[in-house]
């Protein structure tokens, strides 16, 4: 794989010539960084020297492609500098949940380890990345997991007298649109309604230990040993299309085999050294809440875009029964909850939403990109209708 960004240009005739940002001048290469990256990141960028360095140029570029994304991260920036506070890109990747995950490991799995290199990104894909660079082992986690994981909760966690079924419903559809790429991606300035505090935090509580255990999951393919070098598939590291594979944009990821998937997620929950019980609960219960989570989405893929051939990921309820049956379980195990409630709210989501894709597809295409809300304008659950380029 080239560790070069392929661009292109308008020429004298009109038309456009291809050309690599690399091989540009140093004033051209730090122009095109220098809105979004500090000096000492853009340093970092044009001459790479590890992993983070590698990731914080992987992330940057996907940025700079998109946009919708470049206008959130010019708000972000003009926020933080109106603060007189020194702007960092890397802070906003900045991902201490795979740190948390490592510190619960033993010290000679933690070495083992070390020498990975991870943060977030900006990508669509539902479960975290392992994969190789010219610089090492990298893993990264999508930035907009964190709303996935929140709106599905909106869906997941409440009665029908806290959060209405309308409101469940659309929560589900703006969860859903995220991960077909089809959602706006500015969920900061635009949070598509107003969830009442104690809800609000709620719904987040779950999401710091989903996001440890699937930065655990792509630590424990490395430590059982399932990263076979010539077992690699070529794929982008967002579902937008890039150009080739020469383009530093696309990366080789590790090509498991479902067996490994559901391995390394019984890892993910049984390596970490957790004596606190009520911690471990938590952690565990929180894994299942995901998992149902992704059940309801994969209902709606496999609706829209039926499956053709091998697919690496087992399905989410497998990996859910997988963890049940071979996972180490909280001494507390609510065997009403996790085996019969869970799972049935789990269906009942899923076969609504896929009624819900039948009669609404136009909601789920590429063509309907733009923002869904939780409810009307100027209701409690929405707020007054803001008005783009004006509000924002």
């Amino acid at each position: 794989m080239c560790d070069k960004t392929k661009m292109w240009k308008y020429d004298e005739e009109g038309g456009y010539q291809e050309y690599f940002l690399e091989d540009a001048s140093l004033e051209e290469q730090r122009m095109h960084y220098g809105w979004l990256c500090s000096n000492t990141e853009i340093d970092r960028i044009i001459n790479l020297k590890n992993g983070s360095d590698y990731l914080l140029k992987l992330s940057a570029n996907i940025v700079i492609d998109h946009p919708r994304i470049m206008r959130y991260y010019s708000y972000l920036r003009h926020y933080v500098e109106s603060k007189k506070m020194q702007w960092s890109f890397e802070k906003c990747l900045y991902f201490r949940n795979y740190g948390e995950f490592l510190s619960m490991l033993s010290k000679d799995n933690k070495e083992k380890c070390s020498h990975i290199s991870y943060g977030l990104i900006n990508s669509n894909e539902v479960n975290g990345q392992l994969f190789k660079s010219p610089y090492g082992i990298c893993s990264t986690m999508s930035v907009y997991m964190r709303y996935f994981c929140e709106f599905s909760h909106l869906a997941l966690l409440f009665d029908n007298n806290e959060v209405p079924i309308e409101i469940k419903f659309n929560a589900l559809r703006i969860a859903i649109r995220l991960m077909l790429g089809i959602e706006s991606l500015d969920f900061e300035m635009d949070p598509r309604g107003i969830v009442p505090n104690k809800i609000k935090k709620e719904i987040y509580r779950p999401y710091p230990f989903q996001s440890i255990f699937i930065a655990g999951h792509e630590f424990s393919h490395h430590l059982l040993n399932h990263l076979d070098e010539n077992n690699t598939t070529l794929r982008t590291i967002h579902t937008t299309a890039f150009w080739d594979q020469n383009d530093c944009r696309k990366i080789y990821e590790y090509n498991v085999q479902q067996q490994h998937e559901l391995d390394a997620d019984i890892s993910a929950l049984n390596l970490p050294l957790i004596k606190n019980e009520d911690y471990y609960y938590q952690y565990y219960y929180s894994v299942l809440l995901w998992f149902a989570s992704l059940h309801i989405l994969e209902g709606v893929e496999d609706s829209i875009n039926p499956p053709n051939g091998y697919v690496t990921h087992p399905g989410a309820i497998k990996r859910y029964n997988n963890i049940i049956e071979n996972a180490r379980r909280p001494k507390l195990f609510d065997e009403e909850l996790f085996c019969k409630r869970l799972p049935e709210l789990s269906s009942f989501w899923r076969n609504k939403m896929i009624e819900d894709v039948s009669f609404h597809i136009e909601l789920y295409e590429k063509e309907s990109y733009g923002s869904l809300y939780l409810a009307k304008p100027n209701t409690k659950w929405r707020g007054k209708e803001l008005r783009d380029r004006i509000d924002y």
